[in-house]
């Protein structure tokens, strides 16, 4: 019987995100995998041996090693190698593993299987090949890229556990299996969005035995949209090419589908295929262009997804920013505002009258962000000047005692050249953001901002 005030198990074993299995030969490469993944999660959340050596201190080790792994870790990472089938004591962990494999398949739920992550970090290893396994070679990849690729996993299978990564993960967008002569486009395309940092599933090819459309369905469900590449024959390969589009659309899943305007559509013999290639969701442009599309859509896209994310009460509805344009020229500009505004198509603007304030507004309405446009009228002091303005919002900021909940602030300026700040600014607004009128990516970070907040009005703001 423990005595009083003796530390029970379940006080020694804490619940670890992500729990690390390996041979000691490969310790140093795990250890730098394993601390870059404790640097993006925080102390006490990952388990290597050697980190808890008082936990596992004494009697009953293997037994210890073997709850962890089963009972106490959301991720479980096996570093998979030659020496990991050899030692006594992985083999200890794999027989916990091999338990867990076994009790997360029988769940019902698609997502719990991927609780198991293998990485390669050695030559051999039997032990997941048997379970018909594929493991990413960590040797390939920079250790910050092992680290993406776990953190990208736990983001999958317990996003609740990283609301604040959940929120900022990079979107991932499912690339359709291609025929054989688009293969070389599809790499060309899969690169592009990798470098634009998107997750492009599926990460591997789906294998022969395996359940195609249960496979399709556990990558969709993970994408914020479906790419697709056509050409003028039909994929005859089970009729793939239709299947993935079809169960794209049954998800409401975002579909870009595309295909080359060289295609003449009355020389495609096949009817079922042409029709395919005349759906509403089919894209006809040339292959740069679709990139480019493809970059500004797929932003959008996940802009939205992280508004959402960032208030599970949001109710859909898009955040409004309030415009005071501040020049002679007032129209011309509401004109270029607006049309950035309609080109990102995730927020709404809302034009101040002249007799109408961004403090008097808030009062009657809430918003999620506040604009001042104004030129070279601006420059100087006089009815033009936006210095009120921006005393205003900071004062309605400094009114929500949450920093993270303050609607932010843009100041742009147009046209170009760049701006005299100071000249503009009497004091700055806490969360603002100096725009300088084209360019795109100082508006992106404001929209992101804005969209960042993206909550319906609370009765305590």
């Amino acid at each position: 019987m423990p005595q009083p005030g003796a530390p029970r198990q379940r006080d020694l074993l804490p619940r670890f995100l992500v729990a690390f299995s390996f041979a000691g030969a490969q310790r140093e490469l795990v250890r730098r995998i394993a601390t870059g993944v404790k640097e993006r999660l925080g102390g006490g959340t990952v388990f290597l041996d050697e980190w808890f050596q008082a936990v596992l201190a004494g009697a009953n080790g293997n037994k210890k090693l073997q709850d962890i792994y089963l009972k106490h870790s959301t991720l479980v990472v096996c570093c998979v190698g030659r020496d990991y089938d050899d030692r006594a004591w992985t083999r200890i962990e794999q027989e916990a593993i091999g338990a867990l494999q076994m009790e997360l398949s029988e769940t019902g739920n698609p997502l719990d299987p991927e609780r198991i992550l293998p990485i390669r970090v050695a030559d051999g290893g039997e032990f997941f090949a048997l379970l018909n396994t594929i493991a990413p070679d960590a040797r390939e990849k920079s250790i910050e890229e092992t680290v993406e690729l776990i953190l990208d996993r736990l983001r999958l299978v317990a996003p609740q556990s990283l609301p604040g990564a959940q929120i900022h993960a990079k979107p991932a967008v499912y690339l359709a299996e291609s025929t054989p002569d688009l293969e070389e486009d599809c790499a060309r395309l899969r690169i592009f969005m990798n470098e634009l940092g998107w997750s492009v599933l599926p990460e591997r090819p789906y294998g022969e035995d395996e359940d195609f459309a249960a496979a399709l369905d556990r990558d969709l469900a993970r994408c914020v949209a479906f790419v697709q590449l056509l050409g003028p024959y039909a994929w005859k390969r089970g009729g793939f090419d239709r299947l993935q589009a079809s169960h794209a659309k049954d998800r409401n899943l975002k579909r870009f589908m595309h295909r080359s305007p060289d295609i003449v559509l009355k020389e495609v013999k096949d009817e079922a295929h042409r029709a395919f290639l005349e759906d509403v969701d089919v894209l006809s442009m040339g292959f740069e262009d679709l990139k480019q599309y493809l970059r500004k859509e797929i932003d959008l896209l996940d802009r939205r997804r992280r508004a959402s994310a960032s208030d599970p009460h949001h109710d859909g509805a898009p955040p409004v920013v309030r415009v005071m344009i501040r020049s002679t020229q007032a129209d011309a500009l509401w004109e270029k505002v607006f049309q950035t505004f309609y080109a990102d198509g995730s927020i709404l603007p809302y034009q101040l009258r002249a007799d109408e304030s961004f403090e008097g507004k808030q009062q009657e309405e809430p918003c999620q962000g506040f604009l001042v446009v104004c030129d070279e009228d601006a420059m100087r002091d006089g009815p033009h000047s936006p210095r009120d303005d921006i005393d205003q919002c900071r004062r309605i900021q400094m009114r929500v005692k949450d920093a993270t909940a303050r609607p932010p602030v843009g100041l742009a300026y147009w046209p170009p050249p760049d701006p005299s700040w100071p000249r503009l600014l009497r004091s700055q607004a806490p969360k603002m953001f100096r725009i300088v009128g084209d360019t795109e990516t100082h508006w992106s970070a404001f929209f992101d901002a804005v969209l960042d907040l993206a909550r319906p009005p609370r009765s305590d703001q």
